[in-house]
Formats: C-alpha cells, sequence, structure tokens
C-alpha cells in the first residue's frame, strides 16, 4: 500500500540492525555460563574493544543481575541504565566501563526474585496429584505447598525440604501457584485396557520380574503390506510411548521429551529384521509378532522400569498399499508424539492418598 505505515521497520528489523551495528567483524573471546539458565558470550569487536552478550537461554523467569559495573544497551541498541536489571531471552548487550571486564563478567552475581519455583504442569492420576518444585538457590529451603483448582481440593498442606540445586518430584505434593493441570489415564501394572477406536484391541503392560512386558492385540484381518514408500506410522503398527521418569518436570518445558523418554514402532506386516523401529534412548528390546486371520498380537519385552511407568499406545491400522486411514489411541488426553505429559501412568497399585 501506500500508506506511511507501510514504511515503519519491524522490531526484528531493528533488533538485527542493532547485532549488526554492535558484532559485524567481532571475534568470541570467552563464555561464562551461570546457574539458572544464563549464559555470557564475550568478543572483541572489529576495532578490538570488549563487549559482551548476556541472555537467559533457558526463559527462567524471576532472574536479575547487577549491571552497574558496564554500559548497557538493549536487543534494539537503545542503552539502558547501570544498574540491576531482569536477564530474560532477549539478550543484553553490554560494553567495559573500568578495564577489569573480564573479572566483572566472571563475578557476575544474579538475583533470584524467588528461589523455589513449581513445575508449570501437573500431573493427576486417580486421586493423586504428581508435581515438580525445584530450588534454584544455593541453599535448602523449607515450603509450604497446597493445591487448589480445576475441581479439586487438597486434603491437608504438605511440608517439604528442598536442598540446594535439587529438582525434587513426590506424590501428593499439592501446589499454590498458576499451573496446567492434565488429568492423565492410569492402569494398574498388569491390567488390561481396550484401544478405542479398533474394536475389540486390548493392551497391558506388566513387570514381571526383570523384565517389562508389554502384551498387545490389535482386531485387524487386512493386511497393508509391506512399508514401501510410507512412513511408519502410515501402515499397519503400534507405536509405544515409554517414559522411565514421568514424575521428572523441568522447570521451564515439561512437556518435552528427556533422555528418559522413548519411543518403539512395530510393523507386524514387515518381515522379522524390519519389524522393530526405536527413537531415542531405548533400552535392549525382544519383540515376538503372531498373526492370524482375525489381526495380530505382539509381546514386547525390556528391561524393568522401576516406580512409575509414563506409557502410551497408538495401533494404526491401513489397507493394503495405502496410508493408515484409522487408529486407535490409549490415553486419550493429547498428542504423544508432542507432549509426554499426555502419556498414561502404569501404577504398581492403585493409587490413594495416605
Amino acid at each position: 500500500g501506500d500508506g506511511i505505515l507501510d514504511w515503519i521497520p519491524s522490531p526484528v528489523f531493528v533488533a538485527y540492525n542493532a547485532l549488526a551495528r554492535e558484532f559485524e567483524g567481532a571475534k568470541p573471546d570467552g563464555k561464562w555460563k551461570y546457574p539458572n539458565s544464563i549464559v555470557c558470550y564475550a568478543y572483541r569487536d572489529r576495532e578490538g574493544k570488549p563487549l559482551a552478550a548476556l541472555w537467559n537461554y533457558g526463559v527462567r523467569e524471576g532472574v536479575s543481575a547487577d549491571l552497574s559495573a558496564f554500559e548497557v544497551t538493549d536487543l534494539f541498541g537503545n542503552p539502558l541504565a547501570s544498574q540491576v536489571h531482569p536477564v530474560t531471552s532477549s539478550p543484553l548487550y553490554l560494553r567495559p566501563k573500568s578495564a577489569d571486564f573480564r573479572e566483572q563478567l566472571e563475578k557476575l552475581r544474579l538475583n533470584l526474585a524467588r528461589q523455589v519455583t513449581v513445575a508449570k504442569v501437573v500431573r493427576l492420576t486417580g486421586n493423586t496429584l504428581w508435581g515438580g518444585v525445584e530450588n534454584n538457590g544455593d541453599s535448602a529451603v523449607k515450603a509450604t505447598l497446597g493445591f487448589q483448582g480445576g475441581g479439586f481440593s487438597a486434603l491437608r498442606p504438605a511440608v517439604i525440604e528442598a536442598p540446594a540445586t535439587v529438582l525434587l518430584a513426590a506424590g501428593g505434593v499439592i501446589f499454590r501457584e498458576s499451573v496446567t493441570l492434565t488429568r492423565n489415564a492410569f492402569a494398574v501394572n498388569g491390567e488390561q485396557f481396550a484401544l478405542a477406536g479398533l474394536p475389540e484391541s486390548t493392551a497391558s503392560v506388566s513387570r514381571e520380574g526383570d523384565k517389562l512386558i508389554v502384551r498387545l492385540h490389535v482386531a485387524d484381518a487386512s493386511d497393508a503390506g509391506e512399508l514401501g514408500g510410507r512412513q511408519l506410522w502410515e501402515t499397519d503398527s503400534a507405536e509405544l510411548f515409554f517414559d522411565a521418569a514421568p514424575l521428572f518436570f523441568p522447570g521451564s518445558r515439561p512437556e518435552e521429551y528427556t533422555e528418559e523418554t522413548f519411543r518403539v514402532f512395530i510393523l507386524p506386516r514387515e518381515p522379522a529384521e524390519r519389524r522393530v523401529t526405536t527413537w531415542g534412548n531405548a533400552p535392549e528390546i525382544k519383540a515376538e509378532v503372531v498373526s492370524d486371520p482375525k489381526g495380530w498380537s505382539l509381546r514386547l519385552e525390556l528391561s524393568v522400569i522401576r516406580g512409575e511407568l509414563g506409557f502410551g499406545i497408538k495401533v494404526n491400522d491401513a489397507a493394503a498399499g495405502q496410508k493408515a486411514e484409522r487408529s486407535a489411541v490409549w490415553p486419550k488426553t493429547g498428542q504423544l508424539h508432542k507432549d509426554r505429559c499426555n502419556f498414561g501412568i502404569i501404577t504398581a497399585s492403585q493409587i490413594h492418598l495416605p
């Protein structure tokens, strides 16, 4: 258009302009990682003068730094006062006010608005609420926790002692903070549950000695044939989702897969050597698939996972040579491949608060 507003540069343009002005031709000169996901990179600019960029790569809330020893500009190149500033995901650019620039960066002191933080997601299984409490400071702290909301109230408050720099997860711990409440389906060890969407299809997970056993029966008489050019989930298949630490709640993004999360794909129509595919840090797996005119069954064996187990399953059904046209999922709480907090919970026994 011809309006004058069409000529106003976007904030991205202004930010890149400031970045280029400060750092074009600069050479790296140091790096410092501080607690609570704060990082600083030091450089020498094209004239050999020192400068640095400071930001919060983990989006930890409530962190500030005393920058009184530096000349400070913001993401857009605007000068800021040399004082305490919040440290966020938007970088702050620093230049020295004295000759001891590196020393000032090395001893940079951070401040926390609150030493204890609560994970942004809590998980409800039966009448037990699971959540994470993190002590971000350098000293132990005692905290009283409570919960109310989503139609639920705690039976009583809980008092915990959080050691320094330790992430805690505890059943029945209840919170007073704005969080997302995820209602998780759960099944007792060995209990058989139905897969809605594929009639007469069932699954179970059980601990037997030092093994974890997944049993699956799929009522699917149509054979999709070999994979060909289809994706793993576009043919007859079972996608199994495992989380060996479902009660671990990373502070900023609890929904993301962790090193304890892995996936197993079972392709029952493939030759035995191509029948199992794993994603993530999966343990050694033994899979037995048996087909009959009415469908197929799976017995999957892997090393036992102690304690609560995050688990989900998605079974896909395709016609011969075609992409999957229907599927069955347990639990039906959301997209399992995007959010581990949507997994169901397999427990050793029925869950009840003490």
